[in-house]
């Protein structure tokens, strides 16, 4: 699997036409204030917003949609600018130019840039369903918001309820451990498949059972076996 290292990140303001430019380490990076209010959960989560990451909340006053985010990342050995606009993003490296439209196709270039091959099994899916850049980005963002109150990071990127409650965000988080692989993870979601088949059989089972007892009770069935024709015929026209 290979790294990514941004680089810089300019915000651009194309209606005040006011840009800000933040350039990285590639090391470890510190962003401190004297106080509230300044920017640093506005930076960190532009960052995520930048590679494809569509977040649930904003700071107060902050609007998303009404400014060009461009990053200059490292993925392996290779330079890419990554700028996204609304719902569009665009890639441009040394030896290629992209344009994506939805979540689905960036997610699949980017995991594949990066050498991942994750899958996930989704609430109502049968089948592993193909993890999009919030399920990609989400062990590595912290920030007082809701994603870390009742389920682990679920209402910090959009997207993420899709996912089987029981495999995230557990399974990311063993994949980047190395603890977890697309066998696995196959069994996993089969495995689940059996259960909701289990639940729903038993289900029905206990809807017949309760209709026999009501109607043994109203008509008062004998449940004896009969011990001649005479009463077996009888029972048949009970």
């Amino acid at each position: 699997m290979s790294n990514l290292t941004v680089n810089k990140i300019s915000i651009v303001d194309y209606e005040s036409k006011v840009a800000n430019t933040f350039n990285f380490s590639p090391k470890a990076n510190l962003i401190i204030s004297k106080s509230n209010g300044q920017g640093k959960s506005s930076l960190v989560k532009s960052i995520c917003y930048g590679l494809g990451a569509d977040l649930k909340s904003f700071p107060n006053g902050w609007e998303p949609e009404k400014f060009i985010y461009q990053l200059e990342v490292t993925i392996g050995e290779q330079d890419y600018k990554i700028k996204k606009q609304n719902k569009i993003i665009s890639i441009r490296g040394e030896k290629e130019s992209a344009i994506f439209k939805n979540r689905k196709e960036y997610s699949k270039w980017l995991k594949d840039k990066l050498g991942m091959s994750l899958e996930l099994a989704t609430k109502n899916g049968e089948k592993l369903s193909t993890a999009y850049c919030g399920a990609l980005l989400s062990p590595f963002y912290i920030d007082q918001d809701k994603g870390w109150s009742g389920s682990l990071y679920k209402d910090t990127f959009e997207g993420l309820g899709q996912y089987n409650a029981t495999v995230f965000p557990k399974d990311v988080i063993d994949y980047y451990l190395n603890l977890s692989s697309g066998e696995l993870n196959i069994k996993k979601s089969h495995n689940e498949k059996l259960k909701n088949k289990n639940k729903f059989l038993q289900g029905k089972i206990e809807q017949i059972l309760a209709v026999y007892e009501t109607y043994e009770e109203q008509n008062q069935v004998n449940t004896g076996y009969p011990i001649d024709i005479k009463e077996l015929q009888v029972e048949i026209e009970k």
